[in-house]
């Protein structure tokens, strides 16, 4: 899976080998702030601009995989 730019003002790219089932994202502490939608496919694009500048985490199924993959909003 790769996720990019890292750091981020606005836009976060995650393109992964398999189709990408769910995404949620959640504060550095663990709390959960949303479920991103998604459309099953293997390349996803959000928004980020409504995030306050921290550290992220986003946990991505897809297919059999969970994973959880960090990112800083500037």
């Amino acid at each position: 899976v790769i996720l990019f730019p890292n750091p981020s003002y606005d836009l976060i790219h995650l393109i992964s080998e398999e189709s990408i089932m769910s995404l949620s994202l959640y504060a550095h502490d663990g709390q959960f702030i949303e479920n991103i939608p998604v459309a099953e496919d293997k390349e996803v694009i959000f928004n980020s601009l409504h995030l306050i500048p921290g550290i992220y985490i986003l946990k991505l199924h897809s297919g059999r995989d969970i994973r959880y993959l960090r990112f800083i909003k500037l």
